[in-house]
């Protein structure tokens, strides 16, 4: 089956690529759903010798959170391999052992960025970068997530998480934040002047007070 990884998206993956330490391994997961990447999260480098290994450390849980706001899975994760080489047998023994269905790596050549897909067999997937037939599903995660094109969240090298500050909530959500979220929405419709308060939250949802103030904290709503 054919791959399909938009334009958009790799471009979007190679500049944040080139404005990063090109000495050190980079990395992060894809997000997309059957044979379509529809997204990328960059996740800082946690392995010791960062400029001969990648490591992603204990960050599933964000991805998974992130892939359930975008109605999608993860679908790969990726390193880079700043020598310029193909993938290795270190990177053979990894990719068995990985979750979803691909691993990618892409190699540094200097004035160009090679892209390399793979199962976890090690065996090569060929993919095509399509625009158009994404463009519609792009932008309908776009409006669902507020985000104005794909990618717009990441965690930079450091940790930090970049993105407009509706965008930002996609990394911080929880079951907590989705529920006074609702709950807000519904008692707001039809009654716009309705101001919700850490009381009536907490009697309602019948959720601890000290959880009740970190959802409303989460959301930036004040009581």
């Amino acid at each position: 089956m054919t791959l399909i990884i938009p334009q958009k998206l790799i471009a979007l993956v190679e500049k944040y690529l080139y404005n990063v330490d090109r000495k050190v391994e980079q990395g992060g997961y894809f997000f997309g759903r059957n044979n379509v990447f529809s997204g990328f999260l960059p996740i800082p480098n946690y392995a010791q010798e960062s400029s001969r290994q990648y490591d992603l450390g204990n960050t599933r849980p964000i991805a998974e959170k992130y892939a359930k706001m975008l109605d999608a899975e993860i679908i790969a994760d990726m390193h880079t391999h700043p020598n310029g080489t193909v993938a290795s047998e270190s990177d053979a023994r990894y990719v068995r052992n990985i979750s979803w269905p691909y691993h990618v790596v892409i190699s540094d050549k200097g004035s160009e960025l090679e892209w390399f897909v793979v199962n976890r067999s090690l065996q090569t997937e060929a993919y095509v970068r399509n625009n158009m037939e994404l463009e519609v599903y792009a932008e309908s995660i776009a409006s669902e997530t507020a985000l104005t094109y794909l990618g717009q969240v990441f965690l930079s090298p450091k940790g930090e998480i970049i993105g407009r500050e509706n965008a930002r909530k996609l990394l911080l959500v929880d079951d907590d934040v989705l529920r006074v979220e609702a709950w807000i929405k519904l008692k707001k419709q039809g009654c716009s002047w309705y101001h919700a308060s850490y009381a009536a939250a907490n009697r309602e949802l019948k959720m601890p007070m000290s959880r009740v103030k970190r959802a409303f904290a989460k959301v930036r709503y004040k009581p």
